[in-house]
């Protein structure tokens, strides 16, 4: 396992983990799988008593819609943020002490 900075603009700042097994970090991996449209739907019929716990009346078309969006939301934030270097105002240090 490596971790590895996500952001090279601002390095030393947010990281992320990469497998020994994989050639891509975790963040990217979470993105990607909450981009694939097949792959939330599969998710969220698989999950359709999860689903309907959370909200009784949410279809699994808009859970994946709303999950696709807020990832490209949460995406286009870290870019934002980091760009402006302000992470420290979306994130809180791993140790308190820093």
């Amino acid at each position: 396992m490596r971790i590895i900075s996500i952001f090279e603009k601002v390095e030393d700042r947010l990281f992320a983990v990469c497998f020994e097994s994989s050639n891509r970090d975790e963040l990217d991996r979470a993105l990607d799988s909450w981009r694939d449209v097949e792959e939330l739907r599969r998710f969220f019929n698989h999950s359709r008593e999860d689903l309907s716990k959370f909200d009784i009346t949410l279809k699994v078309k808009d859970a994946v819609k709303q999950t696709w969006e807020e990832a490209e939301r949460l995406y286009d934030r870290l870019i934002e943020f980091s760009e402006k270097d302000r992470l420290d105002e979306l994130f809180k240090p791993l140790d308190n002490r820093e």
